[in-house]
């Protein structure tokens, strides 16, 4: 199964990143995330073999609700520098298996007050 892509806005470097919540559904139907966990990775180039940032359950990711497949980015300061960086979020589910459900890019943005 390909990962959906979701692309975030622009956001400015130093700013507070504000929580955004999603829902992992496979054939309309909600994952339990039950026992799983989550990795996400923002990087520079996909190639690069140091995150920029690099997120877990519970140090920047949230399950809200499991039953019902409802997670969370929290809010969290990003303060990488400007540029185009690429993520993606795997998901482990307890057997061990990995799945990467959501992919994209983030456009960060100099600001001017720093």
């Amino acid at each position: 199964m390909a990962a959906t892509k979701y692309n975030f806005p622009n956001h400015i470097k130093g700013d507070t990143f504000l929580a955004q919540s999603f829902i992992f559904k496979k054939n309309a139907v909600a994952i339990d995330l039950t026992g799983g966990s989550f990795r996400m990775m923002i990087k520079k180039h996909k190639r690069d073999t140091i995150a920029a940032v690099s997120l877990t359950d519970g140090s920047g990711i949230t399950v809200t609700d499991a039953v019902n497949g409802v997670w969370e980015i929290d809010d969290q300061v990003i303060d990488i520098d400007e540029g185009k960086y690429y993520y993606d979020v795997e998901y482990t589910y307890p057997s061990g298996i990995i799945a990467t459900y959501l992919s994209g890019f983030i456009e960060i943005i100099q600001d001017i007050t720093n």
